[in-house]
């Protein structure tokens, strides 16, 4: 669509559009890590806490500690730990899902155990308002 609108128009048309229809999805996009699910996004969490002794990196496990409800219409109860510790539980009609809503809760509920989360968005935020980058003073006109 945009070399199409490139071709028809020109190139402040395509930034106009970019401004107004992508660029304030992007931020929310990238404030919010949404390319992540939330079970990798705690892993990559504790993967940032692990030791620098050369071991394998601990992981956060799940174990399914509930289930209740006929088969058609079954919920399971999930646990996520990490390092022995219960981060949280997560309820779904799967145990995928049940998995997901753990890791997402414990998120929210352990964020003092992973400041890299808060480092991270502060980087963003700060990113976002200087904006993008000035243009090159002797880079070639636009063809």
């Amino acid at each position: 669509f945009l070399g199409a609108l490139y071709v028809d128009k020109d190139l402040g048309y395509c930034r106009k559009f970019c401004e107004v229809c992508f660029f304030p999805r992007l931020q929310d996009f990238i404030m919010n890590q949404d390319w992540n699910d939330p079970k990798s996004k705690l892993q990559q969490c504790c993967l940032t806490l692990r030791s620098m002794d050369g071991g394998e990196p601990d992981i956060p496990t799940y174990k399914v500690i509930e289930c209740k409800g006929p088969t058609n219409t079954r919920v399971y109860s999930v646990a996520v730990y990490f390092q022995g510790n219960r981060l949280a539980v997560g309820s779904g009609h799967s145990i995928q899902q049940a998995e997901m809503d753990a890791a997402s809760n414990a998120l929210k509920i352990s964020k003092g155990l992973f400041p890299q989360l808060r480092h991270q968005r502060r980087a963003i935020e700060r990113s976002l308002k200087q904006g993008p980058p000035a243009k090159q003073r002797n880079s070639p006109p636009p063809p």
